[in-house]
């Protein structure tokens, strides 16, 4: 598959959120939205560049409280 947009919303804030690949961060999602603060912009999704994920990709998200 490959991840050509990608937006995150949360209940609370974010710090970042990004797909890691073998401990390295290879894309960072631009468009975060957090319902506290007011929602998101909806004119950013598109990531940097196209992401093929590979078996072990990971998704990672970090909220804050």
């Amino acid at each position: 598959r490959t991840v050509t947009h990608m937006a995150i919303t949360s209940a609370t804030g974010i710090s970042y959120a990004g797909i890691l690949r073998n401990g390295q961060y290879i894309a960072v999602c631009q468009s975060l939205g957090s319902e506290a603060l007011g929602g998101m912009p909806q004119t950013a999704m598109l990531m940097p560049s196209p992401v093929t994920l590979v078996a072990g990709d990971q998704i990672i998200v970090r909220t804050e409280a």
